[in-house]
């Protein structure tokens, strides 16, 4: 599921257009893991409403060009201890999910660790 939709991501050179591609796909991904996610068509059909509809772009899609990358670091944050998403870390302490539920909690967390 994830995988097609961050090959994706990376397709989209712009920041600002990468920012509102990736609020398009959080905001419409699947409800549950048993669901097959994204279709390149959706993957497209979310790009093309930002305008993102350049032919090396759909090619990138399309191909996945960069599905390798993805799992590559994928394996390397498991690898060192990453539990998932989100995973914030401040001077080397991973942050308990209570200390990051809200900016305030995690205000806080920064301000103790500094």
């Amino acid at each position: 599921n994830s995988l097609r939709a961050a090959s994706a991501l990376r397709c989209v050179g712009d920041g600002a257009r990468w920012l509102s591609y990736q609020d398009a796909l959080y905001a419409g991904q699947p409800a549950s893991l048993d669901t097959p996610g994204y279709s390149t068509a959706e993957l497209l059909s979310h790009a093309a409403k930002l305008g993102l509809t350049g032919g090396d772009f759909t090619s990138c899609v399309e191909n996945q060009r960069f599905a390798e990358s993805v799992k590559t670091v994928s394996r390397k944050y498991i690898s060192s201890g990453i539990p998932g998403t989100p995973t914030v870390q401040v001077n080397g302490r991973t942050l308990r999910a209570d200390e990051i539920g809200s900016p305030d909690a995690l205000r806080r967390a920064i301000e103790t660790a500094s």
